[in-house]
């Protein structure tokens, strides 16, 4: 997908996690019925890292508010050692 399309939100969420990044790919899923993103990008000395996010799972209404503006996130070195 474009990277215009991923959303602000998880766009600011991945620069702040992988600072000196330059993201050049993205992909939209599912994963549990739930819409979730993954970029891609490389620092200036070429190593790739990818960073996920996806809403959190379900729970009560009392934390509905909290998690309905929460982005868990992962980030982890594609095809290169740390």
């Amino acid at each position: 997908m474009p990277l215009e399309q991923v959303p602000a939100k998880v766009m600011e969420a991945a620069r702040k996690t992988l600072p000196g990044y330059t993201f050049d790919t993205a992909y939209k899923m599912k994963i549990e019925a739930r819409m979730a993103f993954e970029v891609r990008g490389k620092d200036k000395k070429g190593k790739v890292r990818e960073w996920k996010s996806h809403p959190p799972a379900k729970s009560s209404a009392s934390n509905k508010s909290t998690q309905a503006t929460a982005i868990q996130m992962r980030c982890r070195g594609v095809g290169t050692e740390d």
